[in-house]
């Protein structure tokens, strides 16, 4: 959680595109459900969802961006860092993906 917190905070500090609650995305965890009915029930056009590998100091994050409309995987990255670099790595996370997302609308 403390990873999905980071992001999504630095991805709205960014400003380029607009992120739902933590509190309302919160709701879906660990739910299995179809993105294209999580998407419309957060009224979001994006989700991003992805995986944390912790081993030792290393952290690995797998990040995909998925079109909510097409429940299609249409951005996918893998980034790896330090756990003392965490503030950092989850500032790379979100400029990237801010990045994908403002692309995916653009193409639109």
């Amino acid at each position: 959680a403390r990873v999905t917190d980071g992001v999504t905070t630095e991805v709205a500090r960014l400003g380029s595109v607009s992120v739902v609650s933590h509190t309302s995305a919160l709701q879906f965890a660990g739910v299995r459900r179809p993105m294209r009915e999580i998407a419309q029930t957060l009224g979001a056009d994006l989700l991003l969802e992805g995986s944390v590998e912790l081993s030792g100091e290393q952290v690995r994050v797998a990040a995909r961006l998925v079109d909510g409309v097409i429940d299609r995987k249409i951005w996918v990255h893998d980034f790896a860092g330090r756990r003392g670099d965490l503030p950092a790595l989850q500032r790379e996370i979100a400029a990237a993906t801010a990045t994908a997302a403002a692309n995916r609308r653009q193409a639109r």
